[in-house]
């Protein structure tokens, strides 16, 4: 490089460095519960390292830490955790100490409390497990978090004693501390040491403002969590760099130009840290500043061909300029372009023609921004004019979401040494926004707003296609959030979803949410229809649907104080076939549409419930309650355990409304109904034989009746229950094809005899308002036998893990018999073991096999034998098989005789090559000589997407659809396909 070209490389160092803009800890918390939360402890981790601390049993939790008991969720990167368990007669009681660290997050019923660090003491009556990966170690005593949870504990016991306290955790806890009140973690860790500045660059300390001051506890003792100002920089940590030549100049105002020429190396911060700076070059002018002994506490490297400056001066780095072959990285964010400046006093930056990566951690997938300019505002915030986003490494993508301004928070949380608490997130802005398809916009939007971890884009589907009943069309869901430029509430979820068809438009919202006292689900919908007749199989066909419908629904739950809990759903529905021609997955497989109001408290063995419910769907055929009452009891020991009481209670005010349409069909008056089942078991130990004789009577009235029907139902019940257990163990069974290891036999023989009388009253004499109340009971009695047979054996296991107990095969068999003569029962004969009066009376011989032959294998067999007709009134063989990677299929037949129905069912998945996979799933009853479902896939892996074909038919339906699918990689749920989706899907709307 000749003197004029450097001097051209200074000088557009210092222009550009005049137009940037220079813009010249720890805490632990104590909360403490007093109460015991009757409800189950559930911990989980990534890694639980278990220890025994004085008589106390402690793990250390490493990764993904979470204690929950009830609405009380703990949660954070690294946890160590003692337990102390008393029992009180069968009732366990646990008493946890949990020293938290990274990102803890307290979620109470009475709100959220968030902190770096946290002591917390918490009571509980239930069980209490674990789930993680088991893992020991000789020095858990000697690990810093170890150390510095049992310093926490320490001081906060001697605070406790300071104070007159006992830090015993049954007592009543002292008010949560404030925050001068606890002490940081470094001086934790670094109890004992000299305390010496922490080093930093000059630019630090000749901009780095005062920490401001710690905001005073809230009222009532709870510290404030979040800081006064927002979300913090990243911490500042010292520069240094490396370069092949080096020539330097002082100029004015103590100031050193330098320039480096070759492999120019820029470092900032712990490179073990997320937060580490890295930038690389071909040449830089690096701007640094001179200051006294009293200056930054960072002294500069002095390299070789530099002027020699006082012993005692101090040198910090504070700005560069970088050309040629440019890369910038912090964490696994990546920039790239020829040219950039950066300015370390503000951690400000300029950087065009800039191509910045990072990594979708939830989705795993790269995201890519070419923009005609970069401006970072800070450590934290990033600018983009004219941007084009995607996920493509070509400079051409695919597909790109542009924008002419795109913002970029990073919203990750890091600890004092620049190290990630969370996994990277980003929060983005985008001004006038579009979708490109082959560099053709698709999609335009004024202004979007979104958490990037959860996707860069509001559409979140597209269909268009053609059905058979609505013609051409277009189906589209978008995020309503970030479709409105508004960020999602913690916990809340909203898709807008807007379809397009001929004879057809539907607009609607769903909506989810789940906060720590209260979750819920819901939607509303409205559609107009224009000479819309659709089909509802062979019996309903060519049905006129209405001009204007929709469905209004919301399901809420709510914890209440004293352990109540509240459910409240609203489901309204404009006519009897919109929720199946809308909805057929909620149709099929979701919850019963009801309208109610439902309180529950459940405290040990006993539940309190009162329900009011109406029905508002005149279509509909539903019971009414003004309200009702019911308590439960169940396992209630008396006479010094010899004895086990069981009761359940009904009292309210019940109507019986049946669909308006049905004629010949007469609702119930407002009617009084009470009911009160009692049952006395008395477990006895005959030698090895197991025996319960059982005692029922149940009293049940009602002041409306069916005419010719009855008001009064006695019933009494009586019989006994007997089994017992046999085992043996053979360890030489060994096979290497069949992945056995030994095994061990069980087998569980038993027998009911049971008898009863319900004074002739059956359930066609009664309204038939509640199951197990009014329906399914009769006079039945019976005997059933049954014998229930487990093999285990032992699988796994190497060097260090002992192989694990698993199960190898299942098989029950039964045989019930029937005496009494009852009306005639539908479908195949079934016998309960927990409530004999409700079984099915028909005789039958029944039996359930399940063969693990493998971890990715298993046989499923099921028979049901009706010995009144003579005939397999059900049965179903399978086999499910997952040969990962390339092949998963299931084989499966059905039979069921009521029906007419054998149905086969083949489904299978194949990964043809590294591009393409094919699908089947094919279902053929042969009981109805029709082909019920055919379904095939084929997939092809394309740069970054995925597109599939595919052909379904559908019996019911008479429906065949063609339909080609295109959706990127890491986003399955964005989608562009020809053709509705497929009724036959799960719900989870229960």
């Amino acid at each position: 490089m000749t003197t004029h070209h450097r001097w051209v490389l200074l000088r557009r160092g210092l222009a550009i460095a005049a137009i940037i803009l220079v813009v010249a800890g720890d805490r632990i918390a104590l909360s403490q519960q007093s109460e015991p939360i009757q409800n189950d402890a559930a911990l989980e981790g990534k890694e639980i390292i278990p220890f025994v601390d004085e008589g106390e049993n402690g793990s250390i939790v490493m990764g993904g830490f979470r204690l929950s008991i009830g609405d009380h969720i703990l949660s954070g990167r690294d946890a160590v955790v003692w337990v102390r368990t008393t029992t009180q007669g069968n009732v366990e009681k646990h008493a946890f100490i949990v020293y938290v660290e990274g990102d803890v997050q307290i979620n109470e019923p009475g709100g959220i409390t968030r902190d770096k660090a946290a002591l917390v003491v918490l009571q509980n009556v239930g069980r209490f497990t674990t789930k993680g990966t088991p893992t020991t170690r000789d020095d858990v005593k000697k690990t810093p978090i170890y150390l510095r949870a049992a310093e926490a504990r320490e001081k906060s016991s001697a605070r406790e004693a300071a104070l007159g306290r006992n830090a015993d955790v049954d007592r009543t806890p002292p008010p949560l501390l404030r925050d001068e009140q606890a002490p940081p973690r470094a001086r934790l860790r670094d109890q004992g040491k000299p305390q010496a500045p922490s080093p930093a660059t000059g630019d630090q300390a000749a901009t780095q403002r005062p920490a401001p001051p710690r905001r005073p506890a809230a009222p009532g003792g709870a510290a404030t969590t979040k800081p006064a100002t927002g979300l913090s920089e990243m911490p500042k940590q010292p520069v240094h760099f490396y370069a092949e030549k080096i020539t330097s100049a002082l100029m004015k105002d103590n100031r050193r130009m330098t320039v480096a020429r070759g492999s120019v190396y820029i470092a900032q911060g712990n490179p073990d840290a997320d937060a580490f700076l890295e930038m690389q070059s071909n040449a830089a002018v690096i701007i640094s500043r001179i200051y006294g002994p009293e200056g930054p506490p960072q002294k500069a490297a002095v390299h070789p061909g530099s002027p020699k400056v006082s012993p005692t001066a101090r040198e910090g780095i504070e700005g560069v300029y970088l050309e040629g072959d440019v890369t910038i990285s912090r964490g696994n964010r990546y920039m790239r372009s020829e040219t950039a400046y950066y300015d370390f006093t503000s951690d400000r930056a300029l950087i065009p023609n800039v191509v910045f990566r990072t990594i979708q951690e939830q989705r795993n997938i790269p995201v890519f921004v070419r923009a005609d300019e970069m401006k970072m505002l800070s450590s934290r915030e990033m600018l983009f004019k004219d941007a084009r986003v995607s996920t493509s490494d070509f400079f051409t993508p695919t597909y790109h979401m542009g924008a002419r301004r795109v913002y970029m928070l990073d919203t990750t949380p890091y600890d004092e040494k620049g190290q990630a608490l969370s996994e990277q997130r980003f929060l983005t802005k985008m001004e006038d926004y579009t979708f490109s398809v082959r560099g053709v916009p698709l999609l335009y939007w004024p202004r979007l707003q979104t958490e990037m971890e959860r996707g860069n884009t509001a559409l979140r589907r597209v269909n268009i296609g053609n059905d058979s009943q609505f013609g051409l069309g277009l189906e589209t869901q978008w995020h309503l959030f970030r479709m409105l430029g508004l960020i999602e509430p913690e916990g809340v979820e909203a898709m807008f979803n807007f379809n397009i068809y001929q004879k057809e438009l539907t607009v609607g919202v769903d909506w989810e949410y789940d906060r720590p006292t209260f979750s819920g689900y819901g939607m509303a919908y409205g559609s107009f229809t224009s000479n819309l007749e659709q089909d509802f199989g062979t019996e309903n066909k060519n049905i006129e649907a209405e001009s204007a419908r929709g469905r209004l629904l919301n399901r809420h739950k709510q914890s209440l104080p004293d352990g109540w809990m509240a459910q409240v759903e609203l489901d309204w529905i404009s006519d009897r076939n919109y929720r199946l021609a809308e909805f057929p997955d909620d149709f099929y497989a979701g919850k019963d549409s009801e309208t109610l109001l439902y309180a529950i408290k459940q405290r040990d063995n006993w539940a309190l419930t009162a329900l009011l419910q109406a029905r508002i769907n005149k279509f509909q055929t539903q019971t009414e309650s003004f309200p009702d009452v019911s308590f439960y009891m169940l396992g209630q020991p008396l006479a010094e355990n010899r004895l086990t009481y069981f009761s359940e209670s009904h009292a309210g005010v019940k109507r019986w409304q049946p669909d308006d349409d049905l004629v010949g069909v007469e609702g119930s008056d407002v009617m009084a109904r009470g009911d009160t089942r009692h049952e006395i078991n008395l477990p006895l130990r005959l030698g090895q034989l197991n025996a319960v004789p059982f005692l029922m009577t149940r009293m049940t009235g009602w002041s409306d009746a069916p005419e010719g029907g009855e008001n009064f139902r006695p019933m009494l019940e009586g019989g006994a229950k007997l089994s017992t257990q046999i085992w043996s163990i053979d360890r030489d069974v060994r096979s290497r094809f069949w992945d056995v290891n030994g095994l061990k036999h069980i087998i569980t023989p038993e027998l009911v005899a049971w008898g009863n009388t319900t004074g002739g009253v059956e359930p066609n004499d009664l309204f038939p308002m509640e199951p197990g109340v009014e329906t399914g009971i009769s006079d039945v009695s019976g005997v059933s036998f049954g014998v229930h047979q487990l093999w285990q054996t032992k699988r796994g296991g190497n060097r260090t893990t002992p192989p694990a107990t698993v199960d190898w095969m299942r098989l029950s068999v039964m045989a019930t018999a029937f005496f009494t003569d009852t009306p005639q029962q539908p479908g195949d004969g079934r016998f309960f073991m927990y409530r004999p009066e409700n079984s099915i009376g028909r005789d039958n011989i029944s039996a359930d096999y399940t063969w693990y032959i493998s971890d990715s294998t298993t046989f499923m067999a099921d028979v049901n034998y009706d010995t009144e007709s003579g005939e397999l009134s059900r049965s179903g063989i399978s086999l499910a098989v997952q040969r990962d990677p390339r092949l998963k299929y299931f084989v499966g037949l059905r039979t069921i005789e009521a029906l007419d129905s054998a149905a086969a069912t083949v489904g299978a998945t194949y990964k043809l090559s590294d591009k393409y996979t094919a699908s089947i799933f094919e279902q053929y009853d042969f009981g109805q000589s029709e082909n019920s479902i055919t379904g095939f896939t084929i997939t092809r892996k394309m740069e970054r997407w995925y597109v599939a074909f595919n052909i379904l038919y559908t019996a019911r339906e008479k429906d065949l659809t063609v339909m080609m699918t295109l959706y990127p990689e890491g986003i399955p749920e964005f989608k562009l396909s020809t053709g509705r989706l497929s009724p036959l899907n799960s719900s989870n709307k229960n």
